[in-house]
């Protein structure tokens, strides 16, 4: 009966055969090592279940070790340095501790026992069953989760910029509103200039200022009204200009100045309402009106008084003092009486008067009628005055 058989160091090469499965007696030693072997354990080795000692060294040998899991009386065991893959069997992992070196040269061998196993203490040649998938796969979950996060935080910025902005428009537009019901007319008013003017055709032009298109109206009663169409969205700030002008209108009342009647703010228009000027502007008298009437000295002194009466009251009796700085011919409206009203306030500006030194601000007005090198607003006022007087007077200046 065969016990032990020694065939280490002959350089056999092909796999191991089957056969020696048969040899189920075989019960002390089995040296294969150094023949360069090739193939898988036959699994016909699982019937050895009495051999003690089996080294299979130095070979090319493949697969895995699954089928020494019947050998339960192994006592030492040498498959170092061969191809070997998977995992190392519950019965072999004692000789990870006993023979260090038994399992050497096998980069696929791999052990899944537990880390508090005192057998897997000497394991630090095998790497744990799983660990590279495992890695990989925690890796992954860790990008997918940086991903997602970033994700996250950058949809909540979104959203609260997104809020911000919504609040912010929403508080300009109820700013908006507010300022807009403080002045506004009544619609059905509204309706009426837009159905007279036929949604404001050109044909109905009397006029263009700074800040828009004067249209002349004339309502079912009978009732006639210079309507003044103001674009908010033409220039930046115009909406508050436009606001500053409305408060100005509504707090006037002088029988030299254009009366405001009503307003209105539609989206990105306003629209003001004033009487109607029969005679038109000074200028039109003058110059444009055929056959020009008759105006002798006493009349264009009436106008250039009341001119006069006009601006003093925008610039003593209000508080804070309204400066017009646009004093022109076309800006003087005559009613059916020869009477002037100063109008066209889209460039007033509203200054609060200083407690000390007198104020000065900077030179706005149309070009002609303003009195070059001056700063002060009382020289302007003065200057424009007189030039739009002796126009009043003379009919002409030569500019």
């Amino acid at each position: 009966m065969l016990i032990e058989l020694q065939l280490g160091g002959n350089i056999l090469g092909g796999s191991i055969p089957s056969s020696l499965g048969q040899l189920v007696k075989l019960g002390t030693t089995l040296n294969l090592s150094s023949n360069g072997l090739v193939g898988d354990i036959p699994s016909q080795f699982g019937n050895l279940v009495e051999l003690q000692n089996l080294d299979l060294s130095f070979n090319n040998l493949t697969g895995g070790l699954a089928t020494l899991r019947s050998l339960r009386f192994l006592q030492a065991l040498n498959v170092s340095y061969n191809q070997f893959s998977g995992p190392v069997p519950d019965n072999l992992v004692k000789f990870l501790s006993s023979t260090t070196n038994s399992f050497d040269g096998n980069p696929g061998l791999c052990i899944s026992c537990s880390t508090s196993d005192s057998s897997c203490m000497g394991a630090n040649v095998l790497k744990p069953c799983g660990g590279s998938k495992k890695r990989a796969v925690h890796g992954r979950f860790k990008i997918v989760l940086i991903v997602l996060g970033s994700l996250f935080v950058g949809a909540v910025l979104v959203l609260i910029l997104w809020c911000i902005l919504l609040k912010s428009r929403d508080q300009k537009k109820n700013s908006e509103e507010a300022v807009s019901h403080m002045f506004e007319g009544s619609s059905s008013k509204l309706n009426e200039v837009i159905e007279a003017t036929e949604c404001f055709d050109d044909k109905y032009i009397i006029g263009k200022g700074g800040h828009g298109t004067v249209y002349k109206a004339t309502l079912r009663s009978g009732d006639v009204y210079a309507i003044k169409k103001l674009v908010i969205s033409a220039h930046k700030g115009s909406y508050k200009s436009m606001v500053g002008e409305l408060k100005t209108l509504g707090k006037i009342k002088h029988r030299n100045l254009i009366k405001l009647k009503e307003s209105w703010l539609r989206n990105d228009n306003g629209f003001i309402l004033y009487d109607f000027m029969e005679k038109g502007s000074l200028h039109d008298v003058l110059h444009v009106v055929q056959p020009a009437p008759a105006l002798d000295w006493c009349v264009r002194y009436d106008i250039a008084l009341g001119t006069a009466h006009g601006l003093a009251y925008l610039h003593d009796d209000c508080r804070p003092a309204i400066i017009h700085r646009d004093i022109k011919p076309s800006n003087i409206l005559l009613d059916k009486d020869m009477v002037p009203h100063i109008s066209d306030f889209g460039i007033a500006k509203l200054l609060e008067q200083p407690s000390t030194a007198p104020q000065t601000t900077g030179v706005v007005g149309t070009i002609g009628y303003m009195a070059p090198g001056m700063a002060e607003t009382k020289h302007i006022r003065n200057c424009l005055f007189f030039l739009a007087s002796m126009y009043t007077l003379i009919g002409n200046l030569g500019f």
